[in-house]
């Protein structure tokens, strides 16, 4: 999903702006946001945390979509993210599943 609204506001904004130039905006964003999630993956030395953190790419994207004017496509987005959370959410509890730390070393 967030690959693809990625996309999205990549190309509804080079039509805003009439640039098509401008999609590396969403080019960087996504590489930048990238190796900060590695980095908060990393940071405790071999064991695998803040997963959550840097695998929401589509909070980003929310984001551009949100700033570059495409209030409904940033919307949609939001709804299809929590649905899906509350969703997940419910299969853990009905699986009892639980978080596991993980050590790689």
């Amino acid at each position: 999903m967030a690959a693809a609204l990625f996309t999205i506001v990549s190309v509804e904004f080079a039509k805003l702006t009439g640039d098509a130039s401008t999609t590396r905006i969403a080019s960087n964003v996504v590489q930048g946001i990238g190796f900060l999630g590695a980095g908060v993956i990393l940071r405790e030395r071999g064991s695998v945390v803040g997963m959550t953190t840097a695998a929401t790419f589509s909070d980003r994207g929310r984001g551009m979509a949100a700033g570059a004017g495409l209030y409904k496509v940033s919307g949609f987005v939001c709804i299809a993210m929590l649905l899906a959370l509350v969703g997940l959410v419910r299969v853990e509890k009905l699986f009892k599943l639980r978080s596991a730390t993980s050590s790689f070393g």
